[in-house]
Parts: C-alpha cells; structure tokens; sequence
C-alpha cells in the first residue's frame, strides 16, 4: 500500500508540473501577442520617438503586371511627361504610412485629357518623414520603385483619383525615367515590352508609336 501511495503522489506532481509548465507558456504566448499588438498599434511617430529613425519596408498593391506597353496604355487613363518641380512627403491621416506628392510640370501629353503645360499632382507611395522634435520615420518600397527628382524628366502612366491627384498605373512599371530620348529605367525587371514580339522598349519614340491610336 505505502508503494501505491508513493506512486500515486509521484503522478501528481508529474502532472502538476506540466500543468505549471502549460500555463508558462501560454502566459508568455499570451504577453508576447499582447506586445506585438502594442507595436502594431503604433503610428510611424511613435515608432519614430521610441528608434529615433525608424524605417520600415512596404510593398504597394498591384492590381495587375503588365507584360506589354500597350496592355499598360490601355489601362492608363492618362499618359505624359513631365519634369519635377516640387515634392511634398506626409504621413497619411492613420499616421502609418508615408506618401510622397510630386508637382509635376506637363512638358507632353500622350494620352488623355490633360494640356501641356498643366501642373498636377502624383501620389507615390513611401518616403522619408521628418519631425519637429529631431525623429524621423522612413517607409521603403520592396519594389524597384526609381527615385525621381527634379533634374529628371519622366513619362508617366497615370489614373486619376477622386482628390484630384493621380496615381502610378502598374506600380514601377509605370514610371520611366528620361535622358534626352533615351529611356534609362530598367525595364528588364519589370518585363515590360513594346509588344509581344518586340525586344524591350528603349525610346520614348517607343511609347508614342505604341500609345498613338489609344
């Protein structure tokens, strides 16, 4: 009988233990979501408080990649070019995601409604945002988004927005850095040609022979 007893109680502290060592675990799972959903709640200025420089890396939704220019053309509602005279970067009104607006000065238009010499607005996403207090926040794309400055000129695929600025069609595929007539963005990446025969698209003569009857 006394080895019954020992046995048993020998069994109850097994079970005890993983019992103790079971609601352990789950305490720290438990705190260790509870944290995650505190830093997920923080805006970009928080983070930007609590790293100094903050960076964080996002990847811009595309609703379609575009194996040819005209395919790219069809689904613009505008296209033009243009050079860069301002930017403006701001956080949005969650405070956790950067955009960057470019002033854009129309030196041609290709496609769509808009005039020659026209000033818009394009909405890209990222960038870097300073604050008063000497912090920074900074959202990178994963894409191979080209930078644009305002030494450049640009072509641009372009589809209006109801707060009268227009958006990037095709994420960086719709985004071409010029040189005088060359085209300089690697396209190669993106995969975009002139048509489904064509080698890569090098010339903005490129894009107006393709873009012309659309």
């Amino acid at each position: 009988m006394p080895r019954l007893h020992i046995a048993l109680g020998i069994g109850i502290g097994l079970v005890l233990s993983v019992l103790v060592l079971f609601l352990m675990a789950h305490k720290k799972s438990v705190t260790d979501k509870g944290e995650e959903q505190v830093r997920n709640a923080l805006t970009l200025r928080d983070q930007a408080k609590l790293h100094k420089h903050y960076v964080a890396t996002a990847s811009a939704k595309r609703d379609q990649h575009f194996e040819t220019l005209s395919d790219l053309g069809r689904a613009s509602g505008v296209v033009v070019i243009g050079n860069v005279e301002s930017t403006n970067t701001r956080l949005v009104s969650s405070e956790r995601f950067i955009v960057t607006d470019y002033t854009v000065k129309l030196t041609e238009v290709i496609k769509g409604y808009l005039r020659v010499g026209q000033t818009i607005t394009v909405r890209k996403p990222g960038g870097l945002m300073n604050f008063d207090d000497g912090t920074s926040a900074e959202v990178k794309m994963a894409e191979s988004w080209p930078a644009m400055n305002t030494t450049s000129k640009y072509v641009l695929f372009l589809s209006a927005k109801p707060d009268f600025t227009f958006s990037i069609v095709g994420g960086p595929q719709g985004l071409l850095e010029m040189k005088g007539t060359v085209l300089t963005h690697p396209l190669s990446q993106e995969g975009l040609k002139q048509d489904q025969k064509s080698s890569q698209l090098s010339s903005i003569n490129d894009v107006r022979r393709n873009l012309r009857n659309q």
